[in-house]
């Protein structure tokens, strides 16, 4: 489907001036359209490539808005934009990023911001006789409302009663900012006297969410209004003020009452429902559980109905009997939000169970709507993320998710699914990839470690990361094999990336034996107390703000978070069948269902500092994205299952697990323009390795011969030359840090290749260490008189920090007298460029006999 949108998308952009000719566009016709592929009755527009029904149109605009860099525009364009002259697609682009062309028009021409903000006032009367000019006036209002106070006292000045389009939406927008403002009241007043019922329209739609004594003055003057639509929609603006003031009298008790301290059960229910969705849960299921009769539910305080609700989840024999009244297609969701966690979209629960969940209404003004759950699915959240603004009004995607403690607070007297356990497997379905270390690890650790420690790897001043060129090098030098061969940049050298992340970790101690090597540096790790160096919410790498994870009030924060992950991975990992695959969605059900604890980010700092651009796509053909932050209700799903895939990565990379995997994919949630979110999405079964076994302490043992490359390095005992016979990449390495290769196996050693990449004492003792372990123990006489000689001329020159230089003015007297007279001759060191140095306990002497010929010094102290 993403990629029809894209093609369609594509195509589109070659024939935008269709869009722009009126001529080009039929009106409540049978077409297929060529975005969203239906049959339907619709206002469309004509072009070479077929039909386009108006609501894909708009859709394909705001995704071409959203890609335009605008940051590059001059702030001329903007004003042109929105000029009667403008285009339909640079006019829409600019009204939907309005706020980025204001900030930059203030940055390049800040006089003509004013002249920006009436363009765009004047768009709330855009009446040309095109189907999109309905489009432009929605967006401008829509536009305004996000502006506020700041645009409020242009409306006023700006407002005319022609066209009725500009008038209405001049109502409509000042109202809609500010209905308690005195000039925004005199205009309101004035407006309920128009004659056009669309003005008095927008009036009501205006006054829908302020209740006041003067909006009900106002409503009392419209009820023998002629039209019967504005005597139809005052009914529904007195709904919601009277549901506005039910809930805020139900705070007022809360902080006013007397009565006992709410439980932490009643908390939980009375900060996740408001008081209209716990009167819906009172009509269909909690008056079973009553004392007092069946009261009306409009009669029913919040207190009391949290009461009841928390009496109901607090006794598994009530919570078992509350379950018993709800339908079948509710129990489905709710053990979908319970088990499987995270939001799930409206549409796929209505498509699934056939059903109705929600239905959105529209306003008869103002392009409103109101979206109303249906009683019966009142027990769930409901988050609405918009998607665009069109001439039939706003457009939404609806998820349904449960708030994580209720979640817990269910599930205690769920029984746990039958998945609840580790399923070992026979067999596994067929995956695009399987990767089997089958002791590569053993034999190439010792190489790896050199390479990451001997400072062969380049990172970038800029981020800091580790250079492509880099892994490149190392991946061809080590002969590593990756995870994958693709050219996704994402997951190029991933293995390699996961290994050089985890060695660091390891010290510059040379390995002695490899196998224990591996059980030192997991067990420390994740048991030890190795706590410096790598952390785990590194593989977080798909999430934006982790950054702020390592600034220093933050890293201290989530201290805890580490170790306890840690031990809850270790002992996971512990528990998995030896030789047997896991399919990752048991593994990962097992975590869920029996909360083991691998929070590595708290849940408040990943909804305050971590997000992703998601990308999602709809039924009508509109493809883009949302920066979304880590909610509750995302969490799982977004930050826990690809961590806990990217441990299983990890893991395969040193040839503790085996594994079998895709390429990513995920339907549920994708960051922009991917197939995917994560680089581990892919993952789908592992496998603990009898080598795995041992080094989590599984096993006792482990047999394994370990096949290292062997060579020789013959030292010169004549010169400083060494020759290679064999071959050692390991020793290769170290050879390279010390000398200048002149051939295929020959070596040449001198002071600046052997000190080359030393920048203190610590260097180079460190480089003699390597020499020693790596190349030779017992070296030819020459050689120990090299080396014996690099030690004694390190520090050759000692600072003198007591040591003062100056530099002489131009003056011939004063330089005759610095170089002939003899007690300025006692204190002075004379060096180049008339530079003299003076030792610190002298600069008084030497200033005192400089004043007695008429130098005065201010600047020696």
């Amino acid at each position: 489907m993403r990629k029809i949108i894209r093609k369609f998308i594509k195509e589109l952009k070659d024939h935008l001036e269709c869009i722009e000719s009126e001529s080009s566009w039929i009106e409540n016709q049978a077409v297929r359209c060529m975005g969203c592929r239906e049959q339907k009755t619709a206002t469309a527009c004509k072009t070479p490539i077929g039909h386009i029904c108006i609501s894909c149109t708009e859709s394909a605009l705001k995704t071409l808005g959203e890609q335009e860099e605008i940051a590059a525009w001059h702030f001329s364009r903007f004003k042109d934009a929105l000029s009667p002259e403008g285009e339909f697609r640079w006019r829409l682009a600019v009204l939907w990023r309005y706020k980025e062309a204001e900030t930059l028009t203030s940055k390049q021409s800040p006089q003509d911001v004013d002249t920006l903000k009436r363009s765009l006032v004047q768009n709330l009367g855009y009446i040309l006789p095109h189907p999109l000019a309905q489009c432009v006036r929605q967006t401008a209002y829509e536009t305004c409302v996000a502006a506020g106070k700041d645009i409020l006292p242009l409306l006023l000045e700006m407002c005319e009663t022609e066209p009725w389009q500009f008038y209405s939406n001049i109502v409509l927008s000042a109202g809609k900012i500010a209905p308690g403002n005195k000039e925004v009241r005199a205009l309101l007043e004035k407006a309920v006297q128009d004659p056009n019922p669309e003005v008095k329209g927008r009036v009501l739609t205006a006054l829908s969410d302020y209740d006041t004594p003067w909006s009900r003055g106002i409503l009392d003057k419209l009820r023998s209004d002629p039209d019967p639509l504005i005597r139809d929609i005052i009914p529904e603006v007195i709904a919601r003020w009277e549901s506005a003031l039910a809930k805020a009298s139900d705070q007022r008790l809360r902080e006013k009452s007397d009565s006992p301290p709410m439980t932490g059960t009643e908390k939980i229910i009375d900060d996740v429902y408001d008081v209209d969705s716990l009167r819906k849960l009172y009509r269909c299921y909690l008056h079973h559980f009553s004392y007092k009769g069946k009261p009306s539910a409009g009669k029913m305080k919040k207190r009391e109905l949290v009461r009841m609700f928390a009496r109901v989840c607090s006794d598994e024999e009530h919570f078992r009997k509350f379950l018993s009244f709800l339908p079948e297609d509710v129990k489905k969701i709710l053990n979908t939000l319970i088990w499987e966690g995270g939001e799930r979209p409206v549409k796929k629960f209505e498509k699934k169970l056939n059903i109705k969940i929600i239905t959105v209404k529209k306003i008869p003004f103002g392009n409103m709507t109101r979206d109303i759950v249906h009683d019966n699915y009142a027990l769930f959240n409901v988050r609405r993320k918009f998607l665009y603004s069109g001439s039939n009004g706003s457009s939404y995607k609806y998820y349904l998710y449960l708030h994580d403690d209720l979640s817990k607070l269910f599930r205690k007297y769920l029984p746990l699914p039958s998945d609840a356990g580790l399923i070992p497997l026979d067999t596994i379905e067929k995956s695009d990839f399987t990767y089997e270390d089958k002791d590569q690890i053993i034999s190439q650790i010792k190489l790896f470690h050199s390479y990451v420690h001997q400072g062969n790897l380049a990172f970038s001043k800029s981020t800091g990361k580790i250079l492509v060129s880099s892994l490149r090098q190392m991946v061809s030098y080590c002969n590593i094999g990756e995870f994958y061969d693709d050219k996704d940049k994402l997951l190029q050298y991933m293995k390699t990336r996961l290994i050089i992340d985890f060695l660091v970790n390891a010290g510059k101690e040379p390995i002695d034996n490899p196998l224990e090597f591996l059980k030192k540096l997991f067990t420390d790790f994740f048991i030890g107390k190795a706590s410096g160096g790598y952390k785990l919410n590194e593989l977080l790498y798909h999430l934006k703000g982790i950054h702020n994870l390592r600034s220093g009030y933050h890293e201290q924060s989530h201290r805890k978070n580490e170790r306890v992950v840690r031990t809850s991975l270790w002992a996971l990992v512990k528990k998995l069948p030896v030789s047997q695959w896991i399919s990752i969605e048991n593994l990962l059900h097992y975590c869920f269902y029996r909360d083991v604890s691998l929070e590595i980010v708290s849940k408040g700092f990943a909804e305050r500092y971590l997000s992703f651009n998601r990308g999602y796509e709809e039924d009508g053909g509109y493809s883009g994205y949302e920066q979304v932050n880590i909610v509750p209700a995302l969490y799982r799903d977004a930050l826990l299952t690809p961590f806990i895939k990217g441990v299983m990565f990890l893991f395969a990379g040193f040839g503790v697990l085996d594994i079998a995997y895709d390429l990513p994919e995920n339907e549920h949630l994708r960051e922009k323009d991917s197939k995917y979110l994560s680089i581990f999405d892919g993952l789908k079964y592992i496998r603990m390795t009898k080598r795995g076994a041992y080094v989590t302490g599984l096993t006792d043992g482990y047999d394994v011969e370990i096949r290292e490359e062997e060579a020789t390095a013959i030292l010169d005992e004549n010169r400083l030359m060494i020759t290679m016979k064999g071959r050692d990449r390991l020793k290769t390495l170290a050879l390279e840090k010390i000398g200048k290769r002149i051939s295929d196996n020959c070596y040449k050693v001198d002071y600046s290749s052997f000190l080359k990449e030393c920048y203190s004492k610590q260097d180079i003792r460190q480089k003699i260490k390597m020499f020693r372990e790596r190349i030779s123990s017992e070296p030819p006489r020459i050689w120990r008189e090299f080396i014996d000689k690099i030690l004694d001329r390190t520090d050759p020159v000692n600072i003198r920090k007591t040591m003062n230089v100056y530099k002489l003015k131009p003056d011939k007297e004063l330089i005759t007298l610095v170089a002939k007279d003899e007690i300025l001759k006692r204190y002075i060191l004379k060096a180049e460029n008339y530079h003299i140095l003076v030792d610190s306990k002298n600069l008084s002497r030497v200033k005192a006999r400089l004043e007695e010929f008429g130098y005065f010094t201010d600047n020696i102290p």
